[in-house]
């Protein structure tokens, strides 16, 4: 009877095994589909099975080296079908997916609306979106994250920026799929929570006029994909282990169709979000959330020490 056991976990590790080589597999596999240089429509054929063997390739990983072995069963499951039911839909027949970055990483596309003087409709989700968008400004020597949002609002444009929370409890599974630090991962959501203050004591009692709108929330979901979009221009970068967020390749929306897909996500998002920060057309004055605000602190400092907020 032992004996049996015996072989029937041996056989179980040798499928695992094997459906997770050949899940790893699909993925380098689709990026050179997709990054074969050809322009003609057959090209455009290739490419995009090439992220279908992409997308197959993280869902099943991600079921076997996070799902099955880190949570229950029937949590396992129920993440999965999150997953599943995120991607069934995803036209890929008709899509206009182009990658425009092999690394999301100092991409100058996720800059370039700091250079518009007109009101624009500018929507920026991600894990820590506050910490990358002023890392970037930072290198460019454009100058911080709050000062740029700031001068933006006063030229009448419209932004929501959504960020991981940090009080969620699942950064460190975020962390360990892709080889990261989870106190990194804290640190730079702190960084995000710190400039969200500096900007509302930057903005705090100003009127930005009619048009001027700004939603910062926080978000206890998991981030699938990295959203940026500026009125119609829209970018996204997906997240692969073990692969650090920012050094995954960008994909620009070229449809309308495909657009809506990645929008509603973020927006039944938005909806659940915890808002922190918020600035109305007309308003004379920002809404800080200051318990929220102290809520997040709190729960960095039990994680990363005071020294560390």
């Amino acid at each position: 009877m032992a004996t049996q056991i015996t072989k029937k976990a041996d056989s179980m590790s040798s499928g695992r095994s094997l459906r997770l080589t050949f899940s790893l597999a699909l993925i380098p596999t689709g990026a050179v589909f997709v990054l074969l240089d050809v322009n003609d429509s057959s090209g455009q054929l290739i490419s995009k099975i090439g992220l279908a063997f992409i997308v197959a390739g993280v869902i099943s990983a991600f079921r076997e080296i996070a799902i099955l072995r880190l949570e229950s069963k029937e949590l396992g499951d129920y993440i999965v079908k999150k997953i599943y039911d995120l991607f069934i839909d995803f036209p890929l027949g008709t899509s206009g997916i182009r990658l425009v970055a092999h690394t999301r990483r100092r991409f100058d596309g996720f800059s370039t609306w700091y250079l518009a003087r007109c009101p624009q409709k500018l929507f920026f989700a991600g894990r820590s979106v506050l910490h990358r968008i002023d890392g970037d400004f930072r290198d460019l020597h454009i100058g911080s994250a709050e000062e740029v949002i700031a001068r933006r609002l006063e030229e009448g444009a419209s932004i929501t920026i959504l960020s991981l929370d940090p009080r969620s409890d699942i950064i460190d599974r975020l962390a360990r799929e892709e080889n990261q630090n989870a106190e990194q991962m804290r640190s730079d959501l702190a960084t995000s929570i710190g400039i969200c203050k500096r900007l509302y004591d930057h903005i705090t009692g100003t009127n930005f006029g009619p048009h001027a709108e700004l939603h910062i929330r926080v978000y206890d979901e998991v981030p699938y994909f990295a959203y940026h979009r500026e009125d119609d221009k829209v970018i996204v970068g997906f997240y692969f282990a073990p692969t650090l967020g920012w050094f995954s390749p960008a994909f620009e929306i070229l449809d309308n169709r495909t657009r809506d897909f990645f929008e509603r996500h973020f927006e039944s998002i938005y909806n659940n979000a915890s808002i922190l920060l918020e600035h109305l057309p007309n308003w004379n004055d920002a809404r800080f959330d200051e318990k929220l605000y102290n809520e997040l602190y709190e729960a960095l400092v039990n994680k990363l020490g005071r020294e560390s907020n």
